[in-house]
């Protein structure tokens, strides 16, 4: 059977089928022979009759996975990536079939990530973008394993630090796998109970690690504390400081970036700006401040080669002040310069005044000004101030004109609601091993 450009071949040994697996694609012997029709559970009987025949293997093509459109030069290679899907899938079948997690396929992928990008310095990092909402889960956690891994070798982490918070990210959301899919893509609003059994996740994926891997007690405690708060106001423990560690941390940044830049059946993805500047402000509240402002200072060139805040573009800064972006020293700057045309009292200028924002710690953009009919007055307002300008002199004395505050307010923000565990069967709570919070990060960098 002919291969499709746009597809991917995925090699399954049957004795590794189980009764209840369903592949994305119709599954083929290397015959070329159909052995089961793909989105339809397997059954015990069509195993059996596999391994009777002498199959040992098959394959099924599915389509490949979709990359966010940020990276001509890539730090991680297509093959390393489609490993990685092939791995969360094996995952998310160990769980459903209470199987021991696949070990050795998630060191081989975390290496091969670790490699590529220790030796792709420079290049951009190609994370991937959501096709289905089914697939979420897979591409968050790759998403999330990527930048962290990134993160920490720019924060100095050693092979073994890299390792670690590699695996924790990657299983970071196991816990999740016990999600019905109707609840995980709930559109509307979680109830109070839903919420607070959504916040055991981190418990159910600690026991998960626990008990069906050998990992050690630093990628449990990644898994286990990746929701909790600089100021101790997270789930499921409330710690804070250094009771979380740097490990948890920096997958937790991960985590909350590829959150806010994803879409989801009930939110559309936020740009790389807004996560960024969520990364900054959540700094001395969700994240050690030294955390959060290596994040945002480091990673952005890492994440994009496209502009973030883009020339001509409008933006809104926390003064209230409205300006044009005119420059910037490299086009992933979360502080170019801006012309200011309307001043922190919504009045506009005489003449525009230009603010380069590395240089001014009191100011930074809080938004994008994107309304249509508010950019077209915004042009007509700097086309008049502009010409006023270059003809006159000598500009005198005007009133000033009062641009009303509700015609550019910025957005709201967009809560993020989280998905929640299936509630069918409560595990009871789980031993936490004290061991996780004596301070046994110190040889990691």
């Amino acid at each position: 059977m002919p291969e499709e450009k746009n597809e991917f071949k995925v090699e399954l040994f049957v004795k590794f089928l189980y009764p209840g697996i369903i592949l994305k694609g119709d599954a083929y012997t290397y015959s070329g022979d159909k052995v089961w029709d793909g989105g339809t559970p397997f059954t015990n009987e069509i195993i059996h009759d596999l391994k009777e025949q002498g199959v040992v293997k098959i394959f099924y093509t599915r389509s490949k996975v979709a990359q966010k459109p940020s990276a001509e030069n890539p730090m991680v290679s297509p093959q390393t990536i489609e490993k990685a899907v092939d791995i969360s899938h094996e995952i998310e079948h160990a769980v459903s079939s209470k199987s021991i997690i696949p070990e050795k396929g998630v060191n081989e992928v975390v290496d091969g990530f670790i490699n590529d990008v220790s030796s792709s310095e420079g290049t951009v990092l190609n994370l991937l973008e959501l096709k289905e909402y089914d697939d979420y889960t897979y591409t968050h956690s790759i998403n999330v394993c990527l930048i962290s891994i990134l993160f920490a070798k720019k924060m100095n982490y050693n092979e073994k630090g890299l390792k670690i918070i590699g695996v924790g990210a990657l299983l970071h959301d196991i816990g999740k796998q016990m999600i019905s899919k109707e609840i995980l893509n709930k559109p509307l609003n979680l109830t109070r109970d839903e919420f607070e059994i959504l916040k055991k996740h981190p418990i159910f994926g600690y026991e998960l690690i626990k008990s069906q891997s050998s990992y050690g007690t630093l990628i449990q405690k990644v898994v286990l504390l990746h929701h909790e708060k600089y100021v101790g106001k997270g789930y499921p423990f409330g710690l804070r400081g250094e009771q979380i560690g740097e490990v948890a941390q920096i997958v937790s940044m991960a985590d909350v970036f590829d959150a806010i830049t994803s879409e989801r059946v009930y939110k559309p993805a936020r740009p790389y700006w807004y996560a960024l500047s969520t990364i900054k402000k959540e700094s001395g509240i969700s994240f050690a401040p030294r955390l959060a402002r290596a994040f945002v200072d480091d990673m952005p060139k890492y994440l994009t080669e496209t502009e973030i805040f883009t020339k001509g573009g409008f933006v809104i800064l926390n003064t209230g002040e409205v300006g044009e972006v005119i420059d910037y020293r490299f086009p992933q700057s979360l502080k170019p310069v801006v012309n200011v045309f309307i001043n922190s009292k919504k009045e506009v200028v005489r003449y525009p005044i230009p603010i380069n924002l590395e240089f001014d710690d009191s100011r930074n953009i809080e938004n994008v000004v994107t309304d249509e009919r508010i950019l077209q007055r915004l042009n007509e307002i700097k086309d008049k101030i502009l010409l006023k300008k270059e003809k006159a002199q000598y500009v005198p004395e005007l009133e000033p004109e009062v641009i009303a505050a509700t015609e550019i307010k910025p957005e709201e923000p967009v809560e993020i609601p989280a998905a929640i565990i299936e509630s069918a069967q409560k595990p009871e709570q789980a031993q936490i091993d004290k061991d996780l919070f004596i301070d046994n990060e110190t040889d990691l960098k």
